[in-house]
């Protein structure tokens, strides 16, 4: 039994990590998230410089929403005319006169839309939903822990892809996070309901 687990893991690895493989190529781009010399990550570098001298600009009640798009090319241009060493010439290059519409961090968009209080109002909805879903789980019913358990992953998962994405800026994956902050949020109700 245990040389057909092996066989079965052996298999299973080189499907999921073989040459022609989804996963593989997943892996390698996850990897280049953070290779320093890869053109995408430092364009996002670049942009999270930028982003964060917004935030600079306004800290506690942010620019509003949808001002990263609106601000990103004019707080180029400035770092660009007060750049006496050329550094920002280098950065601009690498848009090549194009607009970063988002941030490719949801949570320096957030405090460039709405400061450090809607960071923080938003870190506390994520937050108190995954602590009322893991109390919650351990009390619940074990064909609703499934759920509750589902939930907690979906927005762990996407909290995590936030860092270095824009996914509440996306419609199927914004649905999918607020969704599982409801099953979190209503788990403690869930968990009591008698069967």
């Amino acid at each position: 039994m245990a040389l057909a687990i092996a066989l079965c893991a052996l298999i299973g690895a080189h499907l999921v990590l073989g040459a022609k493989s989804p996963a593989r190529d997943l892996v390698g781009r996850f990897a280049q998230t953070f290779d320093s010399e890869h053109h995408s990550t430092r364009q996002r570098l670049a942009i999270w410089a930028l982003d964060l001298q917004m935030v600079a600009g306004s800290p506690l009640l942010g620019h509003g929403w949808g001002s990263h798009e609106l601000l990103f090319q004019p707080q180029l241009l400035e770092n660009l005319r007060d750049d006496p060493e050329g550094h920002w010439e280098g950065i601009a290059t690498l848009f090549d006169g194009n607009i970063a519409y988002h941030a490719h961090c949801d949570y320096l968009e957030l405090m460039v839309a709405a400061g450090f209080p809607g960071l923080l109002l938003f870190a506390w909805v994520l937050m108190s939903a995954l602590v009322r879903g893991g109390r919650s789980l351990r009390v619940a019913p074990p064909d609703l822990r499934w759920v509750i358990g589902g939930g907690i992953a979906a927005v762990i998962c996407l909290a995590v892809i936030a860092v270095v994405s824009f996914p509440l800026h996306r419609i199927a994956q914004s649905m999918v996070l607020w969704i599982a902050l409801g099953v979190c949020s209503r788990a403690p109700r869930l968990a009591q309901t008698p069967r």
